[in-house]
């Protein structure tokens, strides 16, 4: 799923009391996450940080894998992108940890934009100095203009009231000629100064961390230089690098057909179970606990004999807790041997509410608002269910496991169909009508590939031989 996080920060005397704010946005402007606090007396340069982590933050618990940073800040936009030198001790730190959790996601973009472009996050900023806990009205909503007509803040000429709650409401965070916003720009010259002189490569720097054709800025601050290091055994990623928001992405790394060579693949063959009769009546079977049909018995054990011929030295089978994964796992037990049975609640499928159970044609006629928000958005679940967007968080997270339990090794994965299509889809890289257009039968086989240093390879989709 791809993001845009939103992010800013201010103090109110630069170091003075302090807040960040961070907005998490879907592809069409929906607000997905909002994220404020206060920081106590800090800078402007440690609060834009923070909202810039708690943004990531977010984007990471909503399952995000491409994202979109856009701050007003272009010292945090130029550090980030590793083009320029961080000099105070103090950012070290946060830009270590920004980029840590940078590398969580397939390709990070960092922008810089007008600051009145960025006017939710630095509301959000705003709030959290005033001390509010939760997020107000977005700026310009209506729900904003009912606050502010409620409380009497201002009259129709716009000045305060006595109460003064609009001077405050309106006070500047971090404006264009404040103090801490001249101390950055004087800093952001200084480094541009030096960067003009042209780059150096930071040490432990590769293409595969950075897409720019610039190396990140020399210097253990540097934050380019926090995101390569350590790079093994993480996401293989591709960051972004452009001041202007409305322009293409810069020239990506340089790929190749050859497989990854670092370290033998963790090899996944993901089944999905055998028919079962929700299957055969084309009805929605999420957490209902359903057994095979004789068909998908039979559908099981010839699966099972293709994974014992693809994979016979298979290290696992690690299977959905639901009765109809489980009796399919038991039939590749039963041909490849002695192999551990493990059952992980993070594969079951998305729970379908009140749809479990009922056919599409009769969640059409019952549920037709609800039916058609929830084809329009992963982010919407069925009534009393589980959106796309959670089943896909889960699985992430389910694939991170596996990653780092069998490293090297193959097992076997039997899940259904909304988990499985989550696993292919990230591994394609793939939008989220993937979701929508991809087609899994009963009991057919996908594989999977993924090095320690994150490179990912698909195999096969969907393989239906075995059953013919």
């Amino acid at each position: 799923m791809k993001v845009t996080i939103e992010a800013d920060g201010g103090s109110r005397g630069n170091p003075g009391p302090a807040g960040y704010g961070a907005v998490v946005r879907s592809t069409t402007g929906e607000v997905l996450a909002e994220r404020l606090g206060r920081l106590g007396v800090t800078t402007n340069n440690v609060a834009e940080y923070t909202g810039l982590i708690e943004g990531l933050r977010a984007a990471t618990e909503l399952g995000a894998d491409e994202v979109e940073v856009r701050m007003d800040s272009k010292l945090v936009v130029e550090q980030m992108s590793g083009r320029w030198q961080i000099k105070h001790p103090g950012l070290v730190p946060l830009a270590a940890e920004a980029g840590d959790l940078a590398r969580s996601f397939r390709s990070v973009r960092y922008s810089w934009i007008p600051r009145e472009r960025n006017k939710h996050a630095d509301h959000l900023a705003n709030a959290a100095m005033d001390g509010a806990s939760t997020p107000p009205p977005a700026p310009g909503s209506a729900a904003a203009a009912d606050s502010a007509a409620a409380s009497g803040s201002a009259d129709a000429s716009g000045s305060a009231d006595a109460s003064g709650s609009a001077a405050a409401d309106a006070a500047p965070v971090a404006g264009p000629d404040s103090p801490g916003r001249a101390a950055a720009r004087a800093v952001a010259a200084a480094a541009s100064s030096s960067s003009s002189r042209g780059p150096s490569s930071a040490a432990g720097s590769s293409s595969a961390d950075l897409s720019s054709s610039e190396g990140s800025s020399s210097g253990a601050g540097s934050a380019g230089a926090a995101r390569s290091s350590g790079s093994s055994g993480t996401p293989a990623q591709t960051l972004v690098n452009t001041l202007d928001v409305d322009a293409g992405p810069a020239e990506p790394v340089a790929r190749s057909w050859a497989p990854p060579s670092t370290g033998s693949p963790l090899r996944m063959l993901l089944v999905r179970h055998g028919e079962t009769p929700y299957t055969a009546e084309k009805r929605y079977s999420g957490r209902s606990d359903i057994p095979l049909s004789d068909r998908g018995r039979d559908q099981a054990g010839r699966a099972a004999g293709r994974i014992r011929d693809l994979a016979p030295d298979l290290a696992a089978v690690v299977s959905s807790p639901l009765r109809r994964c489980l009796e399919t796992a038991a039939a590749v037990r039963g041909l490849v041997g002695d192999v551990e049975i493990v059952t992980d609640q993070d594969l079951v499928e998305c729970d379908f509410g009140e749809w479990d159970g009922l056919t599409f044609a009769e969640v059409r006629a019952a549920y037709p608002a609800e039916l058609d928000r929830w084809l329009a958005s992963p982010l919407v679940a069925p009534p009393g269910g589980e959106s796309l967007q959670q089943v896909t968080i889960r699985v992430r997270r389910a694939v991170r496991r596996l990653q780092q339990q069998y490293a090297g090794q193959r097992i076997a994965v039997v899940s259904h169909v909304t988990p499985i299509k989550s696993m292919l889809r990230d591994a394609l890289a793939a939008g989220d009508a993937f979701m929508y257009r991809l087609y899994l039968d009963p009991a057919g086989l996908s594989i999977v590939d993924s090095w320690p240093d994150g490179g990912v390879a698909v195999r096969t989709v969907n393989d239906t031989a075995h059953l013919s």
